[in-house]
């Protein structure tokens, strides 16, 4: 929220943009005390120009924002007071829900067995082998 979009925003937002992706924004690290609402007006405003400007329609141009400070762990619809978490429980819960909202679900046959390209493949000492692909 304090930088501003950096270089890769611009490379990321032309590819999703490109693929015809609704992309949701993340104001993060609003916990900072430079996090202000006219500041995170501006990066917003600067957002919404750059989404324009890489050729985004009316659809993605109407994208969901969201303030979050992934350092303490919490995301909220608006933009808490200054250097607190929100009034509701601070959890990356109103992030998931505007994921589930906006982000369509995989198109995939359930009658189909499970297949999935396997790229990489990473132990963790919680869960065991954790397996990254796709299809």
């Amino acid at each position: 929220a304090v930088e501003g979009p950096l270089a890769q925003t611009k490379f990321v937002l032309a590819k999703a943009l490109s693929r015809g992706l609704a992309p949701i924004v993340v104001l993060n690290k609003v916990d900072r005390p430079a996090a202000t609402q006219a500041r995170c007006d501006a990066v917003a405003s600067q957002l919404f120009d750059l989404f324009a400007s890489l050729g985004a329609d009316d659809q993605q141009l109407d994208f969901p924002i969201l303030y979050a400070s992934s350092k303490q762990g919490w995301a909220s619809l608006t933009l808490p007071p200054l250097g607190s978490p929100p009034a509701e429980a601070a959890s990356m819960a109103p992030l998931l829900d505007v994921m589930l909202a906006h982000v369509p679900p995989p198109k995939v046959s359930l009658q189909q067995p499970f297949a999935m390209c396997v790229a990489m493949i990473e132990r963790d000492p919680f869960v065991g082998r954790v397996a990254t692909g796709g299809c």
